[in-house]
């Protein structure tokens, strides 16, 4: 699944579409965030799908296996799976270490592209 969504976001007006569609809140949220990078949303959406495919743990993989299991949407869930850890405001360890979460300024460094 975790192809899939990458597929799917890895495009940034894919992956802004995405974030929209999943609510205003949200997309509110995550286009804050990417503004304070200097980043368009969908840059920072599909920066952050990548990061996850490189760095995350086999313990942050199986957390979104867990995260989209019996949804409806499960590209959807686990796009928001990925943003919301991406959101938060994590100690320097990243991806990798904790399992999930990570560092915002160094996820971003070499991820996006202009669209």
């Amino acid at each position: 699944m975790l192809k899939e969504i990458i597929r799917s976001c890895g495009n940034a007006s894919v992956a802004e579409a995405a974030v929209r569609s999943i609510g205003v809140g949200f997309a509110q949220s995550v286009e804050s965030a990417a503004r304070s990078r200097g980043l368009r949303l969908g840059q920072y959406v599909s920066g952050a799908v990548r990061s996850f495919d490189r760095e995350a743990s086999p313990e942050a993989r199986e957390a979104l296996l867990k995260a989209i299991r019996r949804t409806d949407q499960p590209i959807l869930a686990g796009l928001r799976f990925i943003l919301d850890r991406s959101l938060e405001d994590e100690p320097e360890d990243g991806w990798k270490a904790r399992g999930v979460g990570g560092r915002k300024r160094a996820m971003f460094a070499n991820c996006c592209y202009m669209a």
